[in-house]
C-alpha cells in the first residue's frame, strides 16, 4: 500500500525537458479554458435571459464581501506548495489544516458581517445571500492543497478537467432553479454551491493525497511568511478590482452595478483565455529553475513574449467587437454594459503584460516585493474611480484603464529589478504587440472605417476578422523583423514542422 508521502510529487525529475512540459501544459491550459470560457458564455447568455439585471447587481454586492474574505482563505499556501524546493507530506498536511481552519473562520466573519453589507448597499436582501455565499469558502478550502499538488506534479490534465466540470454543473443547476422555479437570484448562490461542491470533490479524487490527522508544524513558518505577503497582495489586488463595485452599487444602484459587473467579467475573457492558463504553467516551471539564471531568464522571456503576441490580438478583436459581443450575448437590453465594456477592454493591451509580473515573484519567492508594489500602486486605482465615478460605469471604467495603461512600465520595471531578467529585454517583446494592438483601436475609433449596421453576430465576424488580419499581418512582421523574438520564432517554426511531419503520415 502506498504511503500518503508518496503522494508528494517528486519535481527533480520535471527539470528534464522542462521546456516541452511547460509548452504542453500551456497548450492544454490554453485550450481548456477556452471550452471554460464558451461554456461560461453560454451560462451567462442563458441567465441573462432568465435573471433580471437587479438580481446580478444584488449577488454582485454580496460576493463584494464574501470574494474578500475568500482571498484570505489560502493564504497564499497553495502558492507556496507549488513555489518550494523541497516540500513533505506533514508540511503540507500542516498548510491543509490551516487552509480549512481558516475558511470556517472566513464563513463566521461573513455572517457576522452580513447585516453591515446589507446596511451598506441598503437592500435586506443581501443579508442573506452573503451568509449562505460565506458557507461555501470552507468547501473551497478543503481542495486547495490538492489543486497545488496538481500544479507541482504538473498534471495538467487533471487540472483542468476540474474546474470545467464544476463549472458546467453549476451553470446547469443555476439554470434548472431559475427556469423551473421562482428562486430568482437565489439560483446564482446555488451555482456557487454546486461548482465549490463538485470542484473540491474531483480534486481529491484526482489527487490520492490525504492530509495526517496530526502533522508536525516545523516546517510551516516559512511557507507562511510567503503566503501571508502573497496573501496582503491579493488583498490589495483584490480591494481595488472590487472597490470600483462597491462605489458603483453605492452610488448609482444594483441595476447599475448589473450592467458594470457583466461588462467586467467579459473584460477577463482575455486573462482567464490565456494569462491565467499560462500562469498554471509557466510558475511551476519557473520555480524549478530559481537556482539556474540563465535558464530562468530565457524561459520567462519566451512564454512573456507569447502571451503577449496572443492577448494583445485578442484585445484588439474584443474592443472593436465590445458593443455586438454584449448584444449576442446577453440580449439588446444590455447594451450599456456593451457601452462600459469597450472602455474597460483598453486597459488590457497594458493589464496583461502587468499580471505577468506574478511568474517572477511568485517563482522567485518574492511576495514581500510584490506585496510591496501593490501597497504603491493601488490609491491610483482609487484615486481613478472616485473620478470617474460621477459620469457613471462608463467614467469609472475609462479612468480604470488609464491609469492602467499608465502603470504598465513601472509595473515590469520594479518586477524585474530584482530578477534574471532586466527591464529592456522585457520591454522589447512586450510593447510591440500591444502598440500594435492599440493603433488598430485608435484608428477604428477615429476614422471608423469598420463595417456597421449588421446583426451581431455578423458585425462581430467582421470586426473580429478584418482587426484580426491587421494584427496578424503585424505580429508576423514582428516576428520576422524583432531580434528579441528569435527564440519565439525558432519554437514557432519547430512546432510547424512537426505538424507538417505529422500532416505526411
Amino acid at each position: 500500500m502506498a504511503r500518503q508521502s508518496d503522494h508528494i510529487p517528486d519535481v527533480a525529475q520535471l527539470t528534464t525537458d522542462l521546456g516541452r512540459r511547460t509548452a504542453r501544459g500551456g497548450f492544454t491550459a490554453i485550450t481548456a479554458q477556452l471550452a471554460r470560457i464558451l461554456v461560461q458564455l453560454a451560462i451567462a447568455a442563458v441567465m441573462a435571459r432568465l435573471l433580471a439585471p437587479g438580481d446580478f447587481g444584488l449577488v454582485a454586492m454580496a460576493m463584494t464581501l464574501t470574494s474578500f474574505v475568500g482571498i484570505f482563505t489560502d493564504l497564499g499556501l497553495s502558492a507556496a506548495t507549488v513555489q518550494r524546493k523541497q516540500i513533505d507530506n506533514t508540511t503540507v498536511s500542516a498548510l491543509f489544516w490551516i487552509s480549512v481552519a481558516t475558511g470556517c473562520l472566513l464563513a463566521l466573519v461573513c455572517a457576522v458581517a452580513a447585516p453591515f453589507a446589507a446596511w451598506l448597499f441598503g437592500d435586506h436582501r443581501v443579508l442573506w445571500v452573503t451568509v449562505a455565499l460565506g458557507l461555501s469558502v470552507p468547501v473551497s478550502a478543503a481542495g486547495a492543497q490538492h489543486a497545488a499538488l496538481l500544479q507541482r506534479g504538473m498534471r495538467w490534465m487533471e487540472m483542468q478537467w476540474t474546474p470545467i466540470i464544476a463549472q458546467s454543473a453549476g451553470g446547469l443547476v443555476a439554470i434548472a432553479l431559475a427556469g423551473t422555479t421562482r428562486a430568482g437570484y437565489w439560483a446564482l448562490v446555488g451555482q456557487v454551491w454546486a461548482s465549490a461542491l463538485i470542484s473540491t470533490a474531483l480534486l481529491w479524487a484526482f489527487c490520492r493525497w490525504r492530509p495526517e490527522l496530526r502533522p508536525h508544524w516545523r516546517g510551516v513558518g516559512s511557507a507562511l511568511g510567503f503566503g501571508l505577503q502573497l496573501t496582503g497582495f491579493n488583498f490589495l489586488n483584490y480591494f481595488h478590482r472590487q472597490f470600483d463595485n462597491v462605489l458603483v452599487g453605492w452610488r448609482w444602484g444594483a441595476a447599475d452595478l448589473g450592467y458594470y459587473t457583466r461588462a467586467y467579467t467579459l473584460l477577463t475573457l482575455p486573462l482567464a483565455l490565456v494569462s491565467g492558463p499560462m500562469a498554471s504553467a509557466v510558475i511551476p516551471a519557473l520555480s524549478r529553475l530559481q537556482d539556474d539564471p540563465e535558464r530562468w531568464r530565457r524561459a520567462f522571456l519566451k512564454a512573456f513574449s507569447a502571451l503577449n503576441l496572443v492577448s494583445a490580438g485578442l484585445t484588439t478583436m474584443l474592443v472593436v467587437s465590445a458593443e455586438p459581443l454584449v448584444r449576442l450575448i446577453f440580449g439588446t437590453q444590455w447594451a450599456e454594459a456593451g457601452r462600459i465594456f469597450a472602455f474597460l477592454a483598453i486597459s488590457m493591451f497594458a493589464a496583461t503584460p502587468a499580471n505577468a509580473t506574478g511568474w517572477i515573484y511568485i517563482s522567485l519567492g518574492q511576495s514581500r516585493r510584490m506585496f510591496q508594489w501593490a501597497l504603491m500602486v493601488t490609491p491610483f486605482y482609487v484615486a481613478a474611480y472616485v473620478i470617474g465615478l460621477p459620469f457613471g460605469g462608463r467614467g469609472v471604467a475609462l479612468c480604470y484603464s488609464i491609469v492602467v495603461c499608465l502603470a504598465a512600465v513601472p509595473y515590469l520595471g520594479y518586477a524585474t529589478a530584482k530578477s534574471p531578467v532586466g527591464l529592456w529585454p522585457v520591454v522589447k517583446v512586450g510593447l510591440p504587440p500591444a502598440a500594435i494592438g492599440a493603433l488598430i483601436v485608435t484608428s477604428e475609433l477615429l476614422f471608423r472605417w469598420l463595417p456597421s449596421g449588421h446583426s451581431a453576430l455578423v458585425q462581430i465576424a467582421l470586426n473580429s476578422g478584418l482587426t484580426g488580419g491587421l494584427y496578424l499581418a503585424g505580429a508576423a512582421l514582428l516576428l520576422v523583423s524583432n531580434d528579441a523574438l528569435a527564440p519565439l520564432r525558432a519554437d514557432i517554426r519547430d512546432l510547424g514542422g512537426r505538424l507538417a511531419a505529422g500532416a505526411r503520415r
